[in-house]
């Protein structure tokens, strides 16, 4: 009993000390739940001040591309002018420097001149006896006059259209680089481009040679069971498809034509059949098709409506050797195809407004018995 007492007490011992561990944990955890949510109530108002900032970036950035389209357009505008007065300074340069070197000339001339009055004045003084510069002299400076005022007036006139170009943009070479920059990405852009265009090209290419050669493929089988079926159907006579190319447009896609035959008439387009051939001849096409590769079900809504009783018979027969491989529905009012049906459901009409539906599942034995 004293060593049970023992192991109580230390057991208690261990539960105490276990209990305030876990009164201590179970503080820091208090602690940190309590942490936890101020930093979610911290992080919920950042996010809440992030978004804000998101939509204003949003809205600072679309108004900066707009801002930037419009700089854009006036540089652009900028350029166009500083192109075209560039061509003006080197034109009003170039003008001034022909108008310089006409003064020049004229200074020149007007030396020579001079020097050969002085000598035509001597030898007059010393012939004749007489000075012409009183003569001269005012013909001579209205004419000098006039020279130097045109000559200012150019000059002048050079000075208004260099002033009336304007300042030289000096940013205008980093301008012209960051639109060269701009030029090389979309150049770059354009050749990707004109890459992929030619990849999907190619790759329409081998799509259009591949469903070509399947279509070949398909409609020369489709063509081998239409030659088999139609003359069950119309016991005897011939049929076949023909692909019909434009000849104005040998790339375009070509047509079909359904050539047939039907017993005791000639070859002919199926344009040009009776109705119920036409039905009978577009029927044997289905089955053709179906019999490369059928389907779950069909669907054969009044085909046999524009035949014949002859003509219904076979179809019938067709129908329901077709039925083994696939179900046939079939929506008809004659009496003979519901005859062949495994099933018949019809709608009939007891109270005026009131429609009811009703079905009937033959055998094969009950059929015999009838």
């Amino acid at each position: 009993m004293a060593e049970r007492r023992e192991g109580v007490a230390r057991s208690l011992q261990r539960l105490t000390e276990q209990r305030t561990e876990v009164d201590s944990r179970r503080e820091k955890l208090l602690a940190e739940i309590a942490s936890g949510k101020e930093r979610d109530a911290q992080l919920s108002a950042r996010a809440e001040v992030a978004r804000k900032e998101l939509q204003q970036l949003l809205t600072n950035g679309a108004a900066l591309r707009d801002e930037l389209g419009r700089a854009r357009a006036l540089y652009d505008a900028a350029q166009a002018r500083l192109r075209g007065g560039d061509e003006e300074v080197k034109k009003a340069r170039e003008e001034s420097r022909e108008v310089g070197e006409r003064r020049n000339r004229a200074e020149l001339a007007l030396q020579g001149t001079r020097l050969e009055l002085s000598h035509l004045a001597q030898a007059v003084r010393e012939r004749n006896m007489m000075e012409i510069e009183g003569v001269s002299q005012a013909r001579r400076e209205e004419a000098l006059l006039l020279d130097a005022e045109q000559a200012e007036k150019d000059m002048l006139s050079l000075r208004e259209k260099i002033e009336a170009l304007g300042e030289v943009a000096l940013t205008a070479i980093d301008e012209a680089r960051e639109v060269g920059e701009r030029h090389a990405f979309l150049t770059r852009q354009k050749n990707d481009l004109e890459e992929s265009i030619a990849k999907l090209r190619s790759a329409i290419g081998r799509i259009d040679k591949a469903s070509k050669e399947r279509f070949k493929e398909t409609f020369g089988l489709v063509n081998e069971r239409f030659q088999q079926v139609f003359p069950r159907l119309f016991r005897g006579g011939n049929a076949e498809l023909q692909l019909v190319e434009d000849p104005a447009n040998h790339s375009a896609e070509p047509g079909m034509e359904i050539v047939a035959q039907p017993p005791g008439k000639k070859l002919t387009s199926v344009g040009l059949l009776s109705g119920g051939e036409k039905a009978l001849t577009a029927v044997g096409l289905i089955f053709a098709i179906f019999l490369i590769k059928p389907t779950p079900f069909c669907l054969l809504d009044e085909v046999d409506a524009p035949l014949d009783e002859a003509n219904v018979g076979r179809y019938n027969e067709m129908v329901r050797e077709m039925s083994r491989t696939s179900q046939f529905i079939v929506i008809t009012h004659n009496k003979r195809s519901m005859e062949v049906a495994d099933s018949l459901y019809g709608i009939t009409m007891e109270e005026p407004g009131i429609s009811k539906t009703v079905s009937v599942k033959l055998s094969p034995s009950a059929i015999a018995a009838a």
